[in-house]
This record gives structure tokens, C-alpha cells and sequence, in this order.
């Protein structure tokens, strides 16, 4: 009677199982759809901003075999890669989530739409540029990113001192510009962090659109501090705007 029983329903089981898979195999289907779709509107609207937005312009010195290479990529694709000396100027273009400023294609925020993208533009000049070609994108850029080698022990009478010129006479060009001094390679055993900001010799005025940075392009530590510092919209302009209230209040009481 069991067999027979068996038999009876058998039809039964499988047309629920067809059911069962068919409805399955709807919802990987709309799945899918949804997916593709949210991919093509987030092409389009990557499109569409490259269109009417120019990535945000930083420009990467620094001495050679400082890691501006290493640093460079890691800003790009989040992760380390082992890099060869430049010898000539290179620009990378990239998009970065404005929230944790990871890149935009790994980061669950700009999946999620919940945020939108910052678009980089990565300038390093090579060891075969000359002044000329370095003095010509200083001036079309307000974003500088210094990178320093804390493995050498002379940091604060050689680099530090190249810094403070260029900064001075960049200035001329960009009264609003920003600065990040990156002190590389702070994961090294024997690597110097006895310098700060207040080694380099600059007016206040200039150090108060400067941050210094102990990092490592190796591990990451400091790339989050350096573009939420460049990146950020007049931080410095309305510390300075506070500060002119607070002394207008005092001289009114």
C-alpha cells in the first residue's frame, strides 16, 4: 500500500517541485535584473559626473626612493604593490568614497549609495623631470602632498627645508592651497618620528593649511588622515573665520 501511496502523489511532488523551482529561478532572475540595473545606473552616473566634475588635483614630491610611487598606489587601489623608481611624470586617475576615503570600487558605503565619489587625480613627477615641468603644475594645483623617507636619520636638515621653500613660493599662486607633509615608512625598525609640523619653518599663516603625518604607504596607517585633510572643504577657512569672531567678540566686551 506504501508504494501505491508513493506512486499516487509522485505527480503531486513534482509539480510542486517544478513550482519550487521555477519561483527560484525567478528570483535569481529578478536578482540579476536588479543588479545589472543598479551597475548600469552607477556606470552612467559615474559617466555623467566625470562629464561635469574635474577630479581633484594632488601633486606627489618627494625625494627619490621616498615611497611616492608606493603611496600613489596605495591611495588608488588600497592595497600595496612594490613600485620601480620614476623616471618621468605619471597621472592616475581614481574615485575615492567621501566618507572613509578608500577607493570607491571596494568601499560597502559607495556600494550602498549611501555616499558619493571624489574623483582623484594623482600627479608624481619622476627623477628626470626638470623645475620647469614641476614649477608648471605647482601652479595649476592647490593640493600638495609631500612624502619624506623616516628611515633617514638627517630628515629635519635636508627635506624639511626643500619643503619650506617650495611651500613658500607655491604660496604665491595658491593663498588657499593645502599641504601634507607624509612622513613614510614609520613601520620601519630605526625610522625617525621626532619631527613634527613645528620643525618646518613657515609663518603660521601657511603651517595652518599644513598637517603632518607619520604613515606607511606599506600598511596604510595615515592615507585616511592625509585625504580627509586634502579633500575637506575649507576645514582650515572656518577655523580661521572662529577664530576672527572670538577676537571681535573680545575687543566688543
Amino acid at each position: 500500500m506504501g508504494f501505491f501511496n508513493v506512486v499516487k502523489r509522485l505527480p503531486v511532488s513534482c509539480l510542486r517541485l517544478a513550482l519550487s523551482l521555477g519561483r527560484l529561478s525567478l528570483i535569481l532572475a529578478a536578482g540579476t535584473v536588479r543588479g545589472i540595473g543598479r551597475w548600469i545606473q552607477r556606470t552612467l552616473e559615474d559617466v555623467l559626473l566625470g562629464m561635469t566634475t574635474e577630479p581633484e588635483k594632488v601633486l606627489i614630491l618627494g625625494a627619490k626612493n621616498a615611497g611616492k610611487s608606493s603611496l600613489l598606489y596605495r591611495i588608488k587601489l588600497g592595497s600595496f604593490i612594490q613600485t620601480v623608481p620614476t623616471n618621468s611624470f605619471i597621472a592616475e586617475e581614481c574615485s575615492v568614497c567621501c566618507l572613509c576615503y578608500t577607493p570607491a570600487d571596494s568601499c560597502v558605503h559607495y556600494e550602498l549609495k549611501r555616499v558619493n565619489a571624489l574623483r582623484l587625480r594623482l600627479c608624481e613627477f619622476g627623477t628626470g623631470d626638470d623645475s620647469e615641468v614641476v614649477e608648471d603644475h605647482l601652479r595649476c594645483s592647490s593640493k600638495v602632498l609631500f612624502v619624506v623617507d623616516a628611515s633617514i636619520g638627517d630628515l629635519e636638515g635636508a627635506a624639511l627645508k626643500d619643503i619650506a621653500s617650495i611651500v613658500t613660493q607655491h604660496n604665491f599662486f595658491h593663498q588657499t592651497s593645502k599641504y601634507v607633509i607624509f612622513n613614510n615608512k614609520t613601520d620601519v625598525v630605526g625610522s625617525s618620528t621626532k619631527c613634527a609640523l613645528a620643525d618646518v619653518k613657515l609663518p603660521e599663516h601657511i603651517r595652518r593649511r599644513m598637517i603632518w603625518v607619520d604613515g606607511s604607504a606599506l600598511t596604510g596607517a595615515g592615507v585616511v588622515a592625509t585625504l580627509s585633510f586634502l579633500l575637506t572643504e575649507n576645514r582650515w577657512a572656518s577655523e580661521a573665520a572662529n577664530e576672527r569672531n572670538s577676537e571681535d567678540l573680545i575687543q566688543l566686551n
